[in-house]
């Protein structure tokens, strides 16, 4: 077989799996001095159309109402109560952010194929364009900020099947949410 033959199939492989992940990253933070599980209701508030620069595939009515209905899911499964008279409140952003980083390339040479740097340079930079959600829980009365979480994954992941990509996200973000109470219930949409 033909070597080049070999090293463009490699590279097609290589590019092919680094842009189909279906990863999500997650960061949570939170106010340690305030007691999070002494809050027992949530009101939700749609901040992703507030910015004009909004990325319009993400902030569409159709995603929005996903986002929305996925955090309401995970603030019941997590033990609190949506109200009209809330204790805290959630303001939700979604937007896109690029990520670049350096990838190794496949160099051959000797016997078969190794990831390294030779004198020419084997690195090339590959940016991933990624969506993130992020939630800033606020109590009521004092205003402070009680907890924030973010979940980000590929575009191309977001595009093939929104609503899949915004149910895990969410899901993997509030494995993470320290306000949960110790038992999840079952989530009923009808409530």
């Amino acid at each position: 077989m033909n070597r080049n033959l070999i090293i463009i199939s490699a590279l097609t492989f290589w590019f092919l799996a680094s842009c189909s992940t279906s990863r999500y990253t997650t960061y949570s933070d939170f106010d340690r001095a305030a007691n999070i599980r002494n809050y027992e209701s949530f009101a939700l508030q749609d901040s992703m159309a507030a910015n004009l620069n909004a990325n319009p595939i993400l902030t569409n009515d159709f995603n929005r109402a996903r986002v929305l209905a996925a955090a309401k899911k995970q603030y019941l499964l997590s033990g609190l109560v949506e109200s009209n008279d809330p204790d805290s409140k959630v303001a939700i952003t979604i937007r896109n952010t690029s990520r670049t980083s350096n990838q190794a390339m496949p160099m051959g040479g000797g016997i078969g194929f190794g990831y390294g740097y030779n004198r020419f340079g084997n690195s090339m930079p590959v940016t991933v364009e990624e969506v993130q959600i992020a939630l800033a829980m606020r109590s009521v009365l004092t205003g402070k900020l009680l907890w924030v979480g973010t979940v980000s994954g590929s575009m191309s992941s977001f595009q093939r099947k929104p609503e899949v990509f915004v149910d895990t996200a969410l899901e993997q973000l509030f494995a993470k949410y320290p306000g949960r109470k110790t038992v999840r219930k079952k989530y009923d949409p009808v409530q």
